[in-house]
């Protein structure tokens, strides 16, 4: 059955809906499709862009859409639903179609991706295909198929030449290093140096004040988009998550935005404001104790590859690396590396018949995490997570 590809346009919005609640049923609710309104809205979005898959008949059979954000040249692949047609190439050829057009975009979009927590692990294996590759692995989350492996997996555009403009470190925290060669063979990136040694972290006399954790979703925006247009905050890249909770002490000296996602039992930080210098070991510590106690098992950070001194605070806080994504931030004309960290309560799943990419991440992970518990590499060898 021939099929044409094209964008969306407000007048889709019923078809799309029909796709959507005629398809398997959707663990998230993806509210975006629920509301007819708002549908129409994000199809005129300039931060939303949406493919469809249309038949001879006129008659949409699928649906693809991805999140924009062009200030950090920055997509990502949101949600896709089909109606059956017996084209087991079907997603993967939206995908195609959707990566195609935004590398042609005019707004210079430097890169795409996508994660398992909106895209299932076995459509994200299969983007490989497409040149996506992976770039890390969230151990022991939850994802939207609930496999207990999941992942981010990232197509560069090579016609902006965007690995070509990355800003590299003089040398990388040794804890990197593994993470970035895995990196380094996927995506024949040039060779960065490795400190020699550990980075001194300095001391800091003032203790850090109690910490309590406040949901209050609408406050908690409203006040992160006060501080952020006034440049009152550091730590403030997470693409495409806005915080909707807050921890802080009683005199708030100390403001932290973070985004809880109950469903996953996910939480990640977004941005911080401290009016004194306090310990970041002890902050970040004291943070995600603080979210485990709260329910949510699995506390994410991204910290820039560039910066030993916060890599070693993020690790001996509690954190592990999960992955490294070149050329991720844009600053100036270039872009800078960014390395993602996990904190989590739950223990790595066994898992078979689990691709190579997927491994070799999970393996750095598994040793790395033997290190921080036995102070060695302590893991049963190169087939441990399998």
């Amino acid at each position: 059955m021939k099929v044409h590809y094209r964008r969306a346009v407000p007048q889709d919005a019923h078809a799309l809906q029909q796709v959507y609640l005629a398809s398997a049923h959707d663990p998230l609710e993806d509210r975006l499709l629920l509301k007819r309104s708002d549908l129409e809205k994000a199809l005129q979005s300039e931060i939303w862009y949406w493919m469809v898959e249309e038949n001879q008949s006129s008659m949409i059979t699928g649906f693809i859409y991805a999140h924009l954000d062009p200030q950090q040249g920055l997509a990502k692949l949101q949600r896709l639903f089909t109606l059956p047609t017996g084209d087991d190439q079907q997603e993967l050829n939206l995908i195609r179609a959707i990566t195609i057009e935004l590398e042609a975009d005019p707004r210079d979009l430097a890169m795409v991706y996508a994660t398992t927590r909106t895209l299932s692990r076995n459509l994200q294996e299969r983007t490989l295909k497409l040149g996506y590759r992976v770039l890390a692995v969230f151990p022991a989350a939850l994802g939207i198929d609930e496999t207990g492996v999941n992942g981010l997996a990232a197509y560069y555009f090579k016609r902006h030449q965007t690995l070509e403009r990355r800003q590299v470190a003089d040398a990388l925290h040794p804890l990197l290093q593994v993470f970035f060669e895995i990196t380094k063979q996927a995506l024949d990136l040039k060779i960065v140096p490795t400190l020699e040694r550990r980075p001194e972290l300095r001391s800091f006399p003032l203790p850090l004040p109690s910490l309590e954790l406040i949901e209050a979703p609408h406050f908690v925006q409203r006040k992160y988009n006060n501080l952020r247009e006034r440049r009152f905050l550091s730590h403030t890249f997470y693409p495409f998550s806005d915080p909707n909770a807050l921890i802080l002490d009683p005199d708030q000296k100390v403001e932290v935005f973070v985004r809880l996602v109950k469903g996953f039992s996910f939480a990640t930080v977004i941005a911080e404001k401290l009016e004194m210098p306090y310990d970041p070991v002890a902050l970040y510590g004291a943070i995600a104790k603080l979210l485990h106690k709260a329910g949510y098992s699995y506390v994410e950070v991204l910290n820039d590859a560039c910066d030993p001194s916060g890599v070693e605070a993020i690790y001996r806080a509690g954190f592990l690396p999960t992955g490294y994504i070149p050329a991720f931030k844009k600053h100036g004309e270039y872009r800078r590396d960014y390395v993602i960290f996990a904190n989590t309560t739950e223990r790595l799943p066994r898992v078979v018949d689990l691709h190579p990419d997927y491994k070799r991440w999970l393996i750095a992970y598994q040793r790395s995490e033997s290190r921080a518990v036995f102070g060695k590499d302590n893991s049963a060898g190169s087939d441990a997570v399998i």
